[in-house]
C-alpha cells in the first residue's frame, strides 16, 4: 500500500506519530526535515497539508494521539505507516528513544513478534 492510499484518519495518525518520532530524541535534524518532505510528497501535498492542520488542531494531548492511532484499523495502512516511520527514523542515526517509539507502534498494532501493547502507549514514549 502506498502512503497516497491512506485515508484522512490514517494520514492524521501518520502525522501525529511522525511528530512524536522526530521529537523523541530532542533533535530535529536536517535529514529528518528532508524525510518529512518526502513523506508529504508520497502522501500528496493537499492531503499532507490537511493532516498537518488537523493534527495541530486535534492532537493536543497524548490521549488524542492515542485515539487517532487506535482508529487505524486496516493492516495494510498500519504496515505502510510503520514503514514510513522507520524510514523517517533511518534518515539519521536511529536513537534509543526513536527505536522505542517504533517498537511501541509495532507492538500496539501487533506488527512484531512481541506481545501487543494496550492503546495508551504514548503516555511514556
Amino acid at each position: 500500500m502506498s502512503l497516497a492510499e491512506l485515508n484522512d484518519a490514517e494520514c492524521l495518525a501518520l502525522v501525529g506519530l511522525a511528530k512524536v518520532l522526530v521529537r523523541a530524541d530532542g533533535v530535529f535534524s536536517d535529514e529528518e526535515k528532508a524525510a518529512l518532505g518526502r513523506l508529504g510528497a508520497e502522501v500528496g501535498a493537499e492531503k499532507w497539508t490537511r493532516a498537518l492542520k488537523a493534527a495541530a488542531e486535534t492532537l493536543r494531548s497524548n490521549e488524542a494521539l492515542d485515539a487517532a492511532v487506535a482508529e487505524v484499523e486496516r493492516p495494510e495502512a498500519r504496515e505502510a505507516i510503520h514503514q514510513a516511520l522507520e524510514g523517517l527514523a533511518d534518515s539519521d542515526d536511529v536513537s534509543g528513544p526513536e527505536a522505542s517509539v517504533l517498537d511501541k507502534v509495532a507492538r500496539l498494532w501487533d506488527l512484531g513478534s512481541e506481545a501487543p501493547l494496550a492503546p495508551k502507549f504514548l503516555q511514556n514514549p
